[in-house]
Order: C-alpha cells, then structure tokens, then sequence
C-alpha cells in the first residue's frame, strides 16, 4: 500500500481521529516516505528543544546535505544520547527509517513512565513530607516538655516512651542525613562515571526496582530490534543502544557485550556471561539467533517487558497509597499512645 499524491503523513486517520506522531513514523516506514518527513513526525512526537532540532535536521536534509553532513550541522542541539545514535547508525551506514520508530517508541514510553512514576508518588511524597514536619515539631517542641514534665515528678516511664524519647533527640539528625544521601545520589547521577552506580542500588530497591529493570530490558529490546533489522553489526548495534539507555548500569553491560561481539560470540553468549540481564531475554534471544529471526525475538521480549512494567506500574498505583495510610497511621497512633500514657498514670495516681 502507497500513499496519494498527498505524501504528508500528518493527517487525520478514516475514522477523523489524528494519527499520533508515533503511528506517523510506523505509517511513514511502511510507505516509504522521505526521511526528511518521517524525521518531523519524531520531532512532533519529541517536542520541546529536542523537536525542534530534529526538524531543523529535516530542513538540512530537505535542502539537499548528506545525513552526516547534516547531523553535523544541528548536533550541538540534540541531547548527548540521541546525538550519538543518530551519528552511528549515520556513519555505520545503517538504515536510519527503520530505526526512527523504535527511538519514538522509547521516547513514548519514557515520557508516560515519568508521568505515571509521578502520579503514583505525588501522594506518598506528601504524606511523607507532612510526617517529617510532624517528627520535627515533636522532636524540638513536644518530646522536650514532656520529657522535663516527666522528670518533674520522677515517674518510671514505660519502654515504648522511653523509645519515643530516644527516638525524638536523634530524629532530626537522621532526617538530615537522608536528606543528604538523597541528595548525594542525584549528584552522582548526574556524574558521568558514577551514574551506574545510583543506577544499579535504583534497581536493588524494593517495589521501584523491578519497575526500572522491565523498563530498562523493554527499551533495550526495542532499540536492538530496531538497529539489527537497520543492518547494523551486533557490536555497533549494541554500542548505539547503550547511547540511548536511561539506565547507566544496563548501558555498560551492554558496551561490554559489544566487545564480546566485536570477538565473535554470539549475542545470547555474550549477553549470558553477564549478570545485569535477566535470563529469559537471554533465551529469547538465542532462540531467535537460532531461527535467524533476531529482530523478531527481540520485539517480542521488548512488548512482554513493557506488559510487566505496565503490572508493575499497576501494582504501585494500587499499593503504595493504602500501605502509607497504614504506616504513617500506625506510627501516630503509637507516638500519641506512648508520649500520653504517663500523664494517664499518674492522673490514676492521683486520683
């Protein structure tokens, strides 16, 4: 199926509803459109600064320019890992259409990611933000004064207040430092050479963690379909996609099994002497290096990935909300129970 002489792909589908940039590309490849306007629906789909470079990269082309003169020319404007993938499917001599959909699909992908991770924790960061005030007024204003009232008339405080009271003079000190853990950590994921690192404990971490690994895995999947089907040799393939890679961590792994493919292993050899990628992308890629249908498997280990991340991300929303009510309640209930359950004694003494 071609297109009319009508060759825009930026156009409402048969039924009046618009075709969505991605859906644009994947029309775009299909047809065989110019790069040029296949380039300007991942610029719509991109948006921002980035978009607006991707079309001025579509001007340069349009005007005539070879694609690496043309890179050349509006590089400066891309974000690094795009650059990078842009110029080595470009120098490597690959086929830069077929790689397009998948660059748009992980760029999707990613933007939903981040507004759904925010939708999620907006409340738990909250209630969270709401009980560490609570902890600091209780620490330097209430724990103090019944402390002293306390000491006053010389009561034999129970065991649970005599921990709120511990728990009260080391609270802002312990607040402080994960504060500055946390921020140590976006410090040091935003260095170079240290990113991997905060990358890898984000993995480790419970709930978030297998989260980041099924998003990690579906966008390397993606991106290596995409470039083997472009022709690209497995170590170049695998040295652009750990361009693209949010995750620094799985980025490495993957620059290393791209040397062991560069020696002549294959990718399921290569990929199965490391420990950063789960087993069953393994097997699905020698199953697929077995079949000659690399790209195939590749794509569909990419959707089951993205079909667990989606759970995941569906667990958390169902999850997180109920388990803060229980834990921030709980602990209210103690401190209130614990700080007041003296005076209730020695009102009975009293009285």
């Amino acid at each position: 199926m071609f297109p009319s002489e009508d060759t825009s792909i930026d156009r409402p589908a048969n039924d009046g509803a618009r075709v969505t940039p991605a859906a644009q590309i994947a029309l775009g490849t299909e047809w065989q459109l110019p790069l040029p306007a296949m380039l300007r629906a991942l610029g719509e789909e991109r948006g921002g600064r980035v978009g607006v470079a991707i079309e001025l990269l579509a001007d340069e082309l349009d005007g005539g320019r070879s694609l690496k003169a043309a890179l050349a020319e509006v590089s400066p404007r891309f974000p690094t890992s795009l650059r990078k993938q842009l110029q080595m499917v470009a120098e490597a001599g690959g086929d830069l259409s077929t790689v397009l959909p998948a660059l748009s699909n992980v760029v999707t992908s990613e933007r939903q990611l981040r507004s759904r991770l925010f939708a999620i924790f907006t409340y738990p960061l909250l209630v969270s933000t709401m009980l560490v005030g609570v902890v600091l007024f209780s620490s330097w204003v209430l724990v103090p004064e019944f402390a002293s009232m306390y000491g006053s008339f010389g009561l034999q405080l129970p065991a649970a207040t005599e921990f709120f009271f511990w728990f009260g003079r080391w609270a802002p000190l312990t607040i402080l430092l994960i504060g500055l853990t946390v921020a140590g950590l976006f410090v040091m994921a935003m260095t170079p050479g240290l990113a991997r690192y905060v990358h890898w404990f984000v993995g480790s971490l419970p709930f978030i963690g297998p989260l980041w690994t099924y998003e990690g895995h579906a966008s390397l999947a993606r991106m290596l379909a995409a470039y083997t089907k472009a022709r690209l040799p497995l170590g170049e393939s695998l040295r652009c996609v750990a361009a693209g890679l949010v995750d620094q961590n799985l980025a490495t792994a993957a620059q290393q099994v791209a040397r062991r493919c560069d020696e002549g292993k294959s990718l399921a050899d290569a990929m199965s002497a490391s420990r950063h990628f789960e087993r069953d992308l393994v097997g699905q890629i020698r199953e697929g290096e077995e079949s000659s249908v690399l790209p195939d498997a590749l794509e569909s280990a990419a959707s089951n990935y993205s079909a667990h991340a989606r759970r995941q991300l569906e667990f958390l929303s169902s999850t997180l909300p109920p388990l803060m009510i229980l834990l921030v309640g709980g602990f209210l209930m103690l401190f209130v129970h614990a700080i007041f359950l003296p005076m209730v004694k020695l009102i009975e003494g009293l009285s």
